[in-house]
């Protein structure tokens, strides 16, 4: 599993989550973008394309493709920062693929 961290100078963040068998464990923190929508301009995805100026993000949202997870934290709530906010995001990505605790 080879996590991205793609943090930005406002508030949120996005986190990419690459799955698989080829996939090194390893964490990176690539450099500060100004806000989480020029964070995922930056990021080869297949979900959100065009002008993303006058899109926002709040909460926590997921994006599922192949073998990788967009995780897009749209602000800086400590709740969604948390390690309850981390087993939410978790559980919602495993019922969404099927699996089940």
């Amino acid at each position: 599993m080879k996590t991205k961290i793609h943090p930005v100078e406002g508030p949120g963040a996005v986190i990419t989550i690459s799955l698989g068998e080829g996939e090194s464990n390893t964490d990176e923190f690539v450099s500060s973008s100004p806000t989480v929508n020029s964070a995922l301009q930056t990021i080869e995805q297949h979900a959100i394309d065009g002008d993303l100026s006058a899109t926002s993000f709040r909460g926590t949202n997921i994006i599922m493709e192949q073998n990788r997870i967009i995780l897009i934290k749209g602000e800086d709530d400590p709740k969604q920062w948390s390690d309850v906010g981390s087993s939410s995001d978790v559980n919602i990505i495993l019922s969404s693929s099927g699996v089940t605790k």
